[in-house]
């Protein structure tokens, strides 16, 4: 009995030491307004303010295919990825107004995939997100201590960006053939793209769609309809699956079987979209400002991590 006790009380202290230690290495921001279970959520809330000047917003084939640290390296932009799992349209709009609070980027580019998901066929997605959270904040954060030593506070090296270099080749698929089906968008999905569009205006940020390559997400009709809805709503849409715009190759490139790219294929989509932003003039290069210095400890941070992965 004395040992059953000695027992009990061991793993409460363990409990209570863990969570402690997992408070403390978290980003503090996203506990005091939006609570434990959402930190990964709103990872862009440990930023400094008004440093951020591009978010790109979507689902896991949005933090699988663009890398915010690319883009720094090689054109000095600050962005962000604002995606979760499965994100749905209406999570996308809740995002960027919680992102712009603290932030004011000049460029949102929102992933058209979100559009086409029913938020009626929700639930299993959902289960699954939140066991992708409470999971993976021990994963995320269990090393920051180490920023804490040397910088004082916690130094993202990703900027909501998921590095995978694993490789599991796809097989030949021609998933833009014209299949004669159309695709419809769910109702209450215009309407949160309605308010996304309003939010954008409002705050005078330039709101561009753009389809990530996905063997298994994208269709010809998708693509059809996202043409149709931006010319309608005169959105410029960056379709990187027509004659595969980016030459991505489906056998090294994907880490899932053509759903998702690995960082090889992220590197060429990082490329596009920071060359996009350069050729357009559509926002500052901060690589010499010391004001951001914390970027290039970010990227410093970001090499080892790809380096030893």
């Amino acid at each position: 009995m004395k040992n059953f006790i000695k027992s009990i009380i061991f793993c409460i202290i363990l409990v209570v030491l863990l969570t402690v230690s997992i408070y403390f290495l978290i980003p503090q921001n996203n506990i005091r307004k939006y609570n434990f279970l959402n930190i990964l959520d709103y990872e862009i809330l440990e930023e400094e303010d008004n440093t951020i000047d591009v978010l790109f917003v979507g689902d896991s084939l949005v933090y699988s295919s663009v890398s915010p640290m690319e883009i720094w390296n090689n054109f000095g932009f600050t962005s962000f990825d604002c995606s979760t799992p499965a994100q749905l349209t209406e999570t996308a709009h809740e995002y960027i107004k919680i992102a712009i609070e603290r932030q004011h980027p000049k460029v949102i580019f929102l992933e058209a995939n979100i559009l086409f998901r029913d938020p009626a066929k929700r639930t299993d997605e959902r289960k699954i997100k939140d066991l992708y959270d409470r999971y993976s904040i021990f994963d995320k954060y269990h090393d920051n201590w180490k920023d804490y030593l040397s910088y004082g506070k916690r130094i993202n090296p990703t900027k909501g960006y998921y590095y995978i270099n694993r490789t599991n080749k796809a097989k030949k698929n021609n998933y833009m053939e014209d299949k004669k089906v159309r695709e419809k968008i769910p109702d209450i999905n215009i309407e949160y793209f309605n308010k996304i569009i309003d939010l954008c205006n409002s705050n005078d940020i330039q709101l561009i769609l753009f389809g990530v390559p996905s063997m298994k997400s994208w269709t010809y009709a998708k693509d059809q309809k996202a043409n149709e809805i931006a010319n309608e709503y005169n959105l410029t849409f960056i379709d990187f699956n027509v004659n595969n715009m980016l030459d991505i190759d489906w056998e090294n490139e994907t880490k899932d079987e053509g759903s998702h790219l690995n960082y090889k294929g992220a590197k060429k989509v990082s490329q596009y979209l920071g060359n996009y932003l350069f050729e357009n003039n559509l926002v500052e290069n901060h690589k010499e400002d010391p004001s951001y210095d914390d970027w290039n400890k970010a990227y410093n941070k970001y090499e080892r991590l790809i380096e030893f992965n």
